[in-house]
């Protein structure tokens, strides 16, 4: 699989599961999942808003990551098909853990097109 295509899987998995209300404290994530779904062909948010959204995002993982300490530790066969395969260490979480991340690292690289 390609490396896009497995983005556009990951994509459509985390608008699905923002539409499904799971990702925790998802209203404060609206604006970016509004423009996230091409409701808004501009940001919708702020320098501002970048900052808040990352930091409830940084918030979240850290308690995810509390939860798993071994995570590091842990192997596993490469499946090149699956996005979610370096987050297997977090069992039943690891598609929130990575929204979470894809979230916080898209929101850090948009930001300096907002100033």
């Amino acid at each position: 699989m390609e490396p896009f295509d497995k983005q556009d899987i990951f994509t459509a998995a985390m608008l699905k599961a923002y539409d499904n209300g799971e990702i925790p404290c998802q209203d404060i994530f609206s604006k970016y999942f509004e423009w996230k779904s091409g409701k808004s062909t501009n940001f919708p948010f702020t320098f501002e808003d970048t900052f808040t959204m990352c930091d409830k995002a940084q918030e979240l993982l850290e308690s995810y990551y509390e939860k798993y300490p071994y995570r590091n530790g842990t192997t596993r066969e490469t499946d090149n098909n699956d996005p979610w395969q370096d987050y297997q260490c977090y069992g039943d979480d690891k598609y929130i853990v990575s929204y979470l991340e894809g979230i916080d690292c898209e929101l850090a690289s948009i930001r300096p097109l907002l100033l």
